[in-house]
């Protein structure tokens, strides 16, 4: 009989499975991790390296199909369940990373690198929860700069700084102003801000966009300034 592959990837890729599975013990544990790679382990303790397998993700699907359910996971999520045909419980790893780092320094920045949709953006998690300030997000350069100017601004506002819609700052970015305006549409945080919404369950934290002039001190939109910060930094509404 022909078991049905529901998984994006291809049924040839590689996945780490754990003996005790091999020999019976029904799945309660996957596990999607962020380089990809996907783990299919009984729960129990495994301290020994031997004790995984390397097979192709379909000979897993043929041993337990209902792992099936799970083809959507993301990755840096795991999934566990109390025994075979238990509901899967998932888990979201970078949120709980999210608030560790929160509790820790205040504030969690994250990075997005440019594709096809857009440029690399950035953005702040937990100086609304912690400082009672706007989270703040960052388009179009390099991701570790806009890793340290958000840091810089968290900082600023740790410091007793507050940012707001239409005002500018010349201590955040040296040699240059920055300017800020309101993030307000729904659609924005969703496209934009989506750990953010995650974190407070909600998209009603407010948000600044952080917008950063050309060499020649001009902003996107004002007569000469260069042509590419306009699609460096689109404006959100």
């Amino acid at each position: 009989m022909t078991v049905e592959f529901r998984f994006r990837e291809d049924p040839r890729t590689a996945a780490f499975l754990c003996t005790h599975v091999r020999d019976g013990a029904p799945i309660r544990m996957v596990s999607h991790e962020a380089s990809g790679d996907w783990q299919f382990l009984c729960g129990e303790a495994h301290d020994d390296p031997k004790q995984a397998l390397l097979v192709c993700l379909e000979e897993v699907v043929k041993l337990d199909p209902t792992v099936n359910e799970l083809a959507a996971m993301c990755t840096s999520h795991v999934a566990e369940r109390d025994g075979a045909g238990g509901a899967w419980r998932i888990q979201d790893e970078t949120l709980d990373n999210i608030r560790r780092v929160i509790a820790e320094h205040g504030w969690w920045v994250g990075l997005i690198d440019e594709d096809e949709r857009g440029p690399a953006f950035a953005y702040t998690i937990g100086l609304y929860e912690k400082l009672g300030h706007p989270e703040i997000l960052l388009f179009g350069l390099p991701l570790a700069s806009m890793h340290g100017i958000l840091n810089t601004c968290g900082g600023l506002v740790r410091d007793g700084h507050r940012f707001a819609d239409g005002g500018s700052s010349s201590e955040v970015l040296e040699g240059h102003d920055v300017r800020f305006r309101a993030v307000r549409a729904p659609e924005s945080y969703e496209q934009y801000l989506g750990y953010g919404c995650r974190h407070y369950g909600h998209a009603e934290f407010p948000v600044l966009q952080c917008v950063w002039p050309d060499k020649e001190h001009e902003f996107p939109g004002e007569p000469g300034a260069a042509a590419f910060l306009a699609a460096a930094q689109p404006r959100v509404p």
